[in-house]
């Protein structure tokens, strides 16, 4: 299990490299799709990535409440730690 840290900054590597963008481009409150550049391709691309990496299952509602960098982080969180 990781901590809450080491969470963010795997998904952000995740982000960095499904995205091909620069890390310093990725905050929390930035938005995957307005802010990021990523459309609804990789956003499903990103959700199977977030799933092998951490070896999850993300539900369909959890995926709805997806909108920002900490929105991944949480539901990813959440899905880990319980």
């Amino acid at each position: 299990m990781k901590n809450n840290d080491e969470l963010y900054e795997t998904v952000v590597k995740l982000l960095v490299e499904e995205l091909n963008i620069d890390k310093d481009q990725i905050q929390p409150e930035s938005d995957i799709m307005d802010d990021l550049g990523g459309d609804s391709l990789q956003a499903v691309e990103l959700v199977m990535i977030m799933e092998d990496e951490f070896d999850i299952t993300i539900d369909d509602d959890a995926v709805g409440r997806v909108h920002t960098v900490g929105d991944l982080h949480r539901e990813v969180s959440k899905i880990i730690n319980g």
